[in-house]
């Protein structure tokens, strides 16, 4: 049975997602399908296998499917549900992907009382 994550993503961010193995098995490969967002990259090592995700259409789920082969010779099929958001959720942390720039308004006087 394959195992299924559901989470939020912006739709204007781009995003790593990962998956590791729990079960004492290495990775020996690793292949990831996207449908309903973008796939920048992807890469595995003997632990994880990874991607990087940007876009998505708001109100349309996106999907991340891995399929891993282990050095034991097991497969696996682990798959990753997104939800597209306009914006992220209030109490929902946004994770930067390494490089990205997060705009960030600089504070005027009233925000810092006056001082």
């Amino acid at each position: 049975m394959a195992a299924t994550y559901t989470t939020t993503k912006a739709q204007g961010a781009t995003l790593d997602y990962s998956i590791a193995l729990a079960n004492g098995d290495t990775i020996a490969s690793a292949a990831w399908t996207v449908t309903g967002a973008t796939k920048v990259s992807e890469s595995y090592s003997s632990t994880a296998a990874l991607v990087r995700v940007s876009g998505g259409t708001v109100g349309t789920p996106a999907e991340l499917v891995c399929h891993i082969v282990g050095a034991s010779g097991l497969e696996y099929e682990r798959t990753i549900e997104l939800v597209i958001v306009a914006e992220t959720l209030v109490g929902d942390p946004m994770i930067k992907a390494p490089a990205e720039v997060l705009a960030v308004p600089a504070p005027t006087i009233s925000d810092l009382n006056g001082d």
